[in-house]
């Protein structure tokens, strides 16, 4: 039996599956999958942010409370819990390649390849996409990003408080189509490996899609779906908003249909790989996980984003389970479950 996973990060749980209240939002390609799932209406994550999360994903293990102490120099998160897996833990990937998995990732979360992290390992393959965020990839040239900057930020720009735009779209330079996205570029490279790896049966694909988390920017044609004819800045750091003081409720619904974009363009893409997964027959022999760490708020609270308060729509992860062999499809579970749990039921 094959296994291949996917993680969206940032993705609310309420936007997908039957029964979502975001019900306007276009991810057909989701909720075929969901519909034909065992599905987790009640999945909770464990430790929450980025890494917490991917841990709890890799070892079963709880992560929470994070009373670690290992070394993090060069390593510029220093919020608690953001540190690499204990090397006395076991990885899913190493249990499944000493079982004779043929293992791959492919991931663009910068954050699981910083100085000290460990998240590669018992992997047989890797592909790091780089650029997302801040992720220190390509130097600044102010010159070749100043009219990009005045799409998302009010004039006169303030370079420094916008630090982490000027890094996310300086990694962008050359970007000109759909493909050259970054959540592309990592289907694209899941689809290549399926192509390339998928007789060395079996096999583990663990895909790692840093989006839909800021920042929101998706092709424009997706946020104008959901707010046509906008003629203002898209602050795809929902931040740059207040630049001026309180946005407008015109500037809160463009914030949100940016968000709405790029969930719409994510599932575009995961539903390249479910494309590709048909075409090379592997659906009967495979279980296929689509996972989140955690949701956003999307101005549900007078706030954007997510922090350390507990809420419906940040906490709640979600999580489908597709395994054809186990003959179960549409099964909506509303139990309460931990996120943990997945990789000790492998």
């Amino acid at each position: 039996m094959n296994v291949v996973a996917i993680v969206l990060d940032t993705f609310r749980h309420d936007i997908v599956g039957p029964g979502k209240t975001l019900s306007h939002v276009r991810t057909p390609n989701l909720d075929d999958f969901y519909s034909r799932s065992v599905a987790f209406e009640g999945a909770y994550g464990e430790g929450q942010p980025t890494l917490q999360m991917r841990r709890a994903f890799f070892t079963g293990q709880r992560t929470f409370p994070w009373n670690y102490n290992f070394d993090r120099r060069g390593h510029w998160h220093h919020q608690p819990g953001w540190h690499k897996i204990p090397p006395e833990q076991d990885t899913l990937a190493e249990i499944l390649l000493a079982r004779g998995y043929y293992t791959g990732l492919v991931a663009d979360v910068y954050h699981m390849f910083k100085p000290t992290m460990n998240y590669s390992r018992g992997f047989a393959t890797l592909d790091f996409i780089r650029g997302q965020e801040s992720d220190n990839w390509k130097p600044c040239r102010p010159e070749l990003i100043e009219e990009q900057m005045r799409r998302h930020v009010r004039e006169p720009i303030e370079w420094k408080r916008h630090a982490t735009l000027v890094q996310y779209l300086s990694n962008l330079v050359g970007r000109e189509s759909e493909d050259d996205y970054l959540c592309a570029k990592v289907a694209t490279s899941a689809c290549d490996w399926l192509d390339a790896a998928h007789r060395n049966s079996p096999f583990m694909l663990w895909v790692e899609m840093f989006d839909p988390h800021e920042p929101w920017d998706p092709p424009v044609k997706y946020a104008d779906e959901y707010v046509p004819d906008w003629d203002d800045i898209d602050p795809v750091f929902p931040g740059a908003a207040w630049q001026d003081g309180e946005p407008s409720p015109e500037m809160l619904e463009r914030i949100r249909a940016l968000y709405y974009g790029e969930v719409t363009f994510v599932d575009r893409q995961v539903g390249r790989i479910f494309e590709k997964l048909d075409r090379l027959g592997l659906w009967e022999d495979t279980i296929v996980l689509v996972l989140s760490d955690h949701g956003t708020e999307l101005f549900d609270h007078a706030r954007f984003g997510k922090g350390g308060g507990i809420c419906a729509r940040t906490t709640p992860a979600s999580r489908g389970t597709c395994a054809t062999r186990m003959g179960r499809r549409g099964v909506w579970w509303t139990r309460t479950c931990k996120v943990t749990t997945s990789c000790r039921r492998f």
